[in-house]
């Protein structure tokens, strides 16, 4: 078996240097957007050869430099500038481009600014031990790191120059690099908010962070390292109050926030200077300078809390925007900024580690808050998550070394990494009794604190002995499947109960390796995919077999729950489980008791009453009247008889969340339904929901889930959404019927359907009251069309909607209600709105979809006078617009959209707005295509530029993938009532389609094949991709877009003008003029006259002295006419005309062709030229 533990390596030779301190200085200019700082770095030589120091940093024009107080000299070429292209380059060059990048690209960039040390500057050996004695505290720190060096060689290789042993106590004194820097133009690294003609913002700027990180600290010197681990002293300088940045601000900012300013004068919180130890801006995004408001959050402490911490009560404050307070209290503080900079990964194999603590100390802090349901509900959802995802994807150490192809595989490392730790707790904690993972995080962390872990860099073999010391077994098997491997476990699960042995007989299977896990390509992760093919980065195979413990729990026939703990070693397992009842079961028996003494209100005895515990949940809407009024169905007698005979409640498999896979276990739907009913956990309430088929007794029973108020609100709105596939006409729309009862007995007043005033503060009934709706919309008729009368339901619910009296905002549900009205009046797959014969039927259903859409646009309106969150309501209501327009339900207007993409309105508005058109097809409308990517390279938001090239990215894959047709194109065409579906009638047609959504080559041959000849397409990418707004990682994203479209040339199309004709004009006396004419030589001269050479100046005055000239040139005049001399040689020579006796020529007369080598006339006079050298005569 393969392990992976930590090898030493051959080193690699490193920079030379360590950085102890930084001191960063600087002073934000709001006015003309820009910055002047300086720096001063102390760095410790490694070793004395040390020649030159290499800092990155780019958009910077330095001012002053100096190392320990000399000049040096330096190498700088701001990356920006190298990346300018030709004028005439076009978008095939795009690979040249990309090799500029390249230095920038790769991890760790290559250093924009090199220093070389003056030689006037030497590297002074110090004693070791007079420096360990020294009270230098760098030098200290660095006694420290060099101890833990020599402890863990492979860590020299990470952060910093090895060393060899006899050099590790060799000390060099530190050298001192001061630094003046200005940049007076940000592409990266800072934003400047609220400067802009009617941005109505308060002013501020930010710094701007993505993944890899670096980029928030790109714009001043560093040394670009995550683990270069030094201390910080950062001062910021800015304006104080609001109304000195407006009045600084020439000519962008109007009278109205003149005033505002001038009312609220409100003074940045943040004190001027910021000193920070171990702080580092590249490794999180903090605001730099803005108007802060300061919230107290230590207020919402108990008292009582306080009394107990005493003067260990920490005060915890938090800084917001203004008017931004409420927000900012309802935030949680997310833990992931906390341990991404205190412990970092030593390797992007070790990613996986550091978002997994993050995300399960916060799960862990949100099971205190929340509680147990909801945190094993969650989990419960997330596990389903990670076995749906995780087809054809790498493994968790893998994955962070291609983070950077696809920064959306974040979400994926985060669900599995933190569901693995779970997992890993829950097995250390069954295995050896320990504390399981709380243990080992605690330990990780203090390790960091007290310096064990060089430079807090945290590999997942630390982790991985850490937690094999501290839980006391072993864990290479584990690492090996879930760490290691890709996949996730299937299984079958099959029993049968033995009456002679007295067991329980368990057949499990693994099914991972067996099924075909083929996937059509998906629009999101298209660009990956691509990536992937383009690397040759194969998919790893899923292991066919995961082995460990699997905790199975029996509810026997006395309600007893027994747990078994088995070893899964092989594909298919077969266990005998021992079945602890010996007398015979009398509990269904009982059941029909129970239910008559509780429908008639008699108490039953206290002996009943132990077993009426066992039914407490689902037990409601059991009287005669409510179950004929519900029209609730029953058991049959043969389902009782069946239920009478079974030896035991339920079975649940992998109870204890050791496991993430799918489990299919072959049970009746009665021991389900006691598994519901009965069971605590809501993962087992939930599996039952998950598992039924749609009849009208399953229907009864989720119902009785939905109304019962003690089941957990995630379990509640579960069954809502699987009534909605018992509303079936076969089923007398019985799952539509209990949905509708169900919200207004809950929602409405009695014995009427108007619904009552909001009221939120019951959370729980606030999540139903979302459910149902979005669930009957769901509801769909033989044709695939809505039911009318769940049209009109949806469409009083949201017109009657009243909030007057709720102390919470509705905007959440009014926009669930919108979506909902949406999906009820959208037409079926087959893109027809109808499909019957009754005209007046239809005529109908068109003028209450009229009555729909005016009512969704009217909350639109209502969003321009009174905002919603966010705007919740607009960007709600333009989504309606465009799956209606998709569907042609509406026709598609692009103004209507196109108004909400203009500079000034709220961000999120301009994004949802470009999204829904790109959906809607911009990409083949030249006109608006061309403005798409004119904003996507200009647009002077980082935040709209980034959104929209990932919306650009989407919309050319949906037309890779065959999603992105044209509205124009109609599948289904109508004439004379007769509906025409038009398919594909060739086989090759239709390969080519299946190839196109399955393989990347397919899809790309279709997307070139589609868009690639589109010139509007090529011109206006390519302005995006030189824009001087964009940063790199936006640069290197449209680069990618290019090198799928267009194949690469290495050439340039090189612009020559035609030569023209000459001209001669008679300016009298004798006097001649050659001049270039308007008429271009279109063709080449031939090979005779191409050879005789006859550079003519354009501006050369040619004297005619009146004598005839002989048809034999003299020997003088060959040789002055063979020594032409060059045009460009000042002064030009002397030109002597001589001519023939004849008839003056009219002074009309065109002498252009006279002038013409390549068109000669015999008859007409020629001309001798004779040119002399220039001299004197």
């Amino acid at each position: 078996m393969t392990t992976h533990a930590e090898a030493p390596a051959i080193l690699p030779l490193g920079r030379g240097f360590w950085v102890l301190h930084q001191k960063l200085e600087f002073e934000i200019d709001f006015a003309t957007r820009s910055l002047r700082g300086k720096t001063e770095i102390t760095i410790q030589p490694t070793r004395r050869e040390l020649k030159t120091i290499r800092f990155s940093c780019r958009q910077c024009t330095f001012k002053r430099l100096n190392v320990n107080g000399r000049g040096p000299t330096l190498k700088y070429q701001e990356p920006y500038a190298r990346f300018r292209m030709h004028p005439q380059a076009t978008v095939h060059q795009h690979h040249q481009l990309r090799q500029k990048l390249a230095p920038q690209l790769k991890e760790p960039p290559e250093e924009e600014l090199t220093i070389n040390i003056p030689r006037s500057v030497t590297i002074q050996e110090l004693d070791p031990a007079t420096a360990s004695d020294a009270p230098n505290p760098l030098l200290s720190r660095l006694g420290s790191i060099v101890k833990n060096d020599a402890e863990d060689p492979v860590a020299s290789a990470t952060v910093g120059t090895p060393r060899p042993a006899d050099e590790a106590a060799v000390r060099y004194a530190p050298i001192t690099v001061y630094i003046e820097f200005a940049v007076e133009s940000f592409r990266d690294g800072l934003h400047f908010v609220g400067l802009e003609d009617g941005d109505q913002r308060y002013p501020h700027v930010y710094t701007r962070n993505s993944f890899p990180s670096g980029v928030s600290c790109c714009w001043f010197p560093h040394v670009h390292e995550v683990s270069s681990r030094h201390t910080w002293d950062i001062s910021v300088r800015h304006l104080r109050t609001l109304r000195d940045v407006l009045r600084h601000c020439q000519g962008g900012l109007n009278a109205a926030r003149e005033a505002l300013s001038a009312a609220e004068p409100m003074e940045g919180d943040r004190p001027p200077t910021i000193q920070d130890s171990n702080w580092s801006l590249g490794k999180s995004s903090d605001d730099l300078a803005r108007p802060f408001e300061f919230v107290d959050l230590s207020e919402f402490r108990e008292t009582a809390e306080d009394d107990k911490l005493g003067h260990t009560a920490v005060r915890l404050h938090a800084y917001c925007l203004p008017l931004r307070a409420e927000e900012l209290k309802n935030t949680c503080i997310p833990i992931a900024k906390w341990i991404g900079v205190d412990i970092i990964p030593r390797e992007p194999t070790d990613t996986w580690l550091i978002v997994g603590i993050a995300h399960y100390i916060t799960e862990t802090f949100m099971k205190k808050l929340f509680g147990n349901n909801d945190y094993r509900f969650r989990q419960k959802q997330a596990a389903d998550r990670v076995c749906e995802m995780d087809v054809g994807r790498p493994s968790l150490s893998s994955l962070g070394a291609l983070l950077d192809q696809d920064p959306s595989e974040m979400e994926f490392m985060a669900l599995k990494a933190c569901l693995v730790l779970c997992i890993l707790d829950r097995r250390l904690m069954k295995a050896s009794g320990s504390s399981g993972l709380a243990r080992i995080v605690s330990r990780i962390f203090l390790n960091a604190k007290v310096g064990e872990l060089a430079n807090g860099c945290l590999t997942t073999a630390h982790f991985h002995r850490t937690s094999e010391k501290l839980g006391h077994t072993k864990l290479d098997l584990f690492f090996q499947q879930w760490v290691y491997g890709a996949g996730c476990p299937r299984f079958l699960v099959t029993q049968r109960f033995n009456k002679k042995k007295l067991v329980v007989e368990m057949f499990i299977r693994q099914v991972q390796a067996e099924l075909q896990m083929s996937r059509d390509l998906d629009v999101d992760h298209f660009m990956r995919d691509v990536k992937r093919e383009r690397d040759k980065i194969k998919p790893e195979p899923v292991q066919p077999i995961f082995t460990g413990p699997m905790t199975i729990r029996i509810h026997e026939a006395d309600g007893t729950p027994y747990e078994h703990i088995v070893e899964i070693r092989e594909a298919s397992t077969k266990f005998e489980i021992p079945y602890n009842t010996k007398y015979k079961r009398l509990k269904r028996s009982r059941r029909q008791k129970e239910r008559a003494a509780t429908a008639a209100g008699i108490d039953i005895t206290v002996e009943a009453q132990d077993d009426v515990l066992l039914y407490c949940l689902g037990d409601v809407l059991q009287s005669e009247e409510e179950v004929r009024s519900w029209r609730l169905a029953d058991w049959s007698k043969d389902d009782e008889d069946k239920m009478s005979q079974e030896s035991y409640e339920w079975i649940r498999m992998d109870a204890d969340f050791e496991w993430i896979c799918k489990m299919t276990i072959a049970m009746p739907g009665y021991m389900y339904l006691s598994q519901l009913q009965q069971d605590r956990d809501v993962v087992a309430q939930y599996e039952y929901i998950a598992s039924q088929n749609e009849t009208a007794l399953v229907s009864t029973i989720l119902v009785r889930t939905l109304m019962d108020r003690r089941y957990f609100h995630g379990i509640r709105t579960a069954a809502a959404h699987a009534l909605a596939k018992c509303a079936k006409d076969e089923l007398d729309w019985i799952g539509l019927f209990h949905l509708e009862k169900a919200f207004r007995e809950l929602f409405c007043f009695p014995d009427s359907p108007m619904t009552r005033s909001n009221d939120f503060t019951d959370r729980r009934a606030y999540y139903v009251q979302c459910a149902i709706p979005f669930a009957m919309a769901k509801v769909r008729d033989y044709h695939g069309r809505s039911p009318m009368r769940v049209q009109r339901f949806l469409y009083d619910v949201l017109n009657y909607n009243d909030n007057t009296n709720n102390p919470y905002s509705d905007n959440h549900y009014v926009a669930v209600l919108m979506n909902a009205l949406c999906d009820s009046i959208l037409p079926d797959g087959r893109g027809r709105v109808s499909s019957g014969d009754d005209r007046d039927e239809d005529d109908e259903q068109a003028r209450f979809r009229e009555a729909a859409v005016a009512e969704i646009d009217r909350y639109r309106l209502i969003d321009e006078w009174i905002p919603s969150y966010q705007n919740l309501y607009t960007t709600t209501a333009l989504d309606c617009k465009r799956r209606l327009a998709k569907a042609r339900v509406v026709p598609v207007v692009f103004p209507d959209f196109l108004l909400y993409t203009r500079p000034g309105n709220y961000d999120e508005i301009r994004v949802n707005a470009f999204e829904n058109l790109i959906q809607l097809g911009i990409l083949r409308q030249d006109s608006l295509l061309d403005y798409l990517l004119l904003v996507l390279g200009l647009d002077a938001s980082p935040f709209v530029r980034d959104r929209l090239r990932r919306s650009f990215v989407k919309g050319l894959a949906a037309i890779g993938v065959g999603e992105g047709t044209s509205m124009g194109n109609a599948m289904v065409q109508e004439h004379d009532g007769l509906i025409i579906e038009q398919e594909a009638s060739s086989t090759v047609a239709r390969q080519a389609e299946l190839a196109r959504k399955q393989t990347v080559a397919g899809a790309l041959a279709a997307l070139k094949e589609e868009i690639g000849a589109n010139e509007t397409l090529q011109k206006a990418l390519w302005e995006a991709v030189i824009s001087p707004t964009i940063g790199l990682l936006e640069m290197r994203d449209l680069l990618d877009v290019c090198s799928i479209l267009y194949e690469p040339k290495t050439s340039l199309v090189v612009k020559l003008t035609y030569p023209r004709y000459w001209r001669i004009e008679n300016l009298g006396n004798g006097r001649l003029r050659f001049f270039h004419s308007e008429r271009f030589r279109l063709t080449t001269m031939p090979p005779s006259l191409a050879a005789e050479p006859t550079a003519i100046p354009s501006t050369v005055a040619v004297a005619a002295s009146g004598a005839p000239a002989k048809r034999d040139r003299s020997k003088k005049a060959k040789k002055d006419e063979d020594a032409v001399p060059s045009p460009a040689r000042p002064p030009l020579p002397k030109l002597t005309l001589k001519h023939k006796r004849q008839p003056p020529a009219t002074a009309g007369a065109d002498a252009a062709s006279a002038a013409s080598p390549s068109e000669p006339e015999p008859k007409r006079p020629r001309l001798k030229l004779t040119l002399k050298k220039p001299g004197p005569e």
